[in-house]
């Protein structure tokens, strides 16, 4: 799972319907403190049917969710359902069940430029866009291309493609901020773990010239 996505388990119990039962979810990794991240019941309950004979079972199925960008960055964890029925035969009867996760890491180490970095002029000057040096163990990498405008909108320029650079011209940028465009790299692992990462450019206007200037 990637680390940015909401993680959702399911895991299933079966139990005497005259006993009933109840169930649980845990972590292997103690400094993980599961009720604080999980936005679905731990501990949950089968009620018994006092009227059903013991040959007769009853199933549910239990959800863990786990809300995003809660876990460990490159870590490997251990969820267990542990189920627990009560007998007067037996006393307490415990079973469980148990999946490994591993939180996939996105790219990471590497560098995002734009050149020229200063002296751009809009729709003229051919900015080249380079990522480099990008590491993860999920390969191929991708790399998608593009810019902020000054109204805050996202304009993708190159989509998601195997190489590490590309070449476009830009706007103009921010007159009221050194005429600075912010530019962007998203790297995708082949899981789509993302890293996201800016650069800014000088984008000037183009300077008209009338007649009389020329003249």
């Amino acid at each position: 799972i990637n680390s940015g996505q909401q993680l959702q388990l399911i895991g299933s119990l079966s139990v005497p319907a005259n006993t009933g039962g109840n169930s649980s979810w845990i972590i292997d990794d103690k400094s993980i403190r599961l009720s604080s991240i999980a936005l679905s019941p731990l501990v949950e309950t089968i009620a018994p049917i006092s009227s059903s004979s013991d040959s007769v079972f009853v199933s549910r199925s239990f959800y863990l969710v786990i809300a995003a960008n809660q876990l460990p960055v490159g870590s490997t964890l251990v969820f267990t359902l542990v189920g627990m029925i009560s007998t007067k035969s037996a006393g307490k009867i415990r079973t469980s069940s148990s999946i490994s996760v591993t939180v996939n890491a996105p790219p990471s180490q590497g560098l995002f430029y734009v050149s020229p970095a200063v002296g751009g002029i809009e729709l003229s000057t051919v900015f080249v866009f380079i990522a480099a040096q990008w590491v993860d163990s999920e390969l191929p990498l991708s790399y998608q291309f593009g810019y902020t405008t000054t109204n805050n909108v996202s304009v993708v320029l190159i989509s998601k493609v195997e190489v590490s650079f590309g070449s476009s011209k830009l706007p103009a940028g921010d007159e009221s901020n050194e005429d600075l465009l912010q530019c962007n790299a998203i790297v995708f692992d082949s899981l789509n773990a993302v890293t996201n990462v800016i650069y800014s450019v000088e984008v000037k206007m183009q300077v008209a010239m009338n007649s009389a200037a020329m003249n």
